[in-house]
């Protein structure tokens, strides 16, 4: 998958709030996806409380 238009406004200047990396993101939800999870509240709370959604 091809993020290079996402990657094109992903800031590291260390201006504004920290952000996620777009690839660990786009990863993130897609294995939520695969793993048959769509809300996002849901997908946060499994990156709180699944130790797979950390890795």
């Amino acid at each position: 998958m091809d993020l290079t238009p996402i990657l094109g406004t992903y800031r590291e200047d260390g201006q504004g709030n920290t952000a996620c990396h777009p690839e660990a993101m786009t990863t993130l939800i897609l294995y939520a996806y695969f793993k048959g999870m769509r809300s996002s509240r849901k997908i946060e709370g499994a990156c709180v409380d699944s130790l797979s959604f950390r890795a």
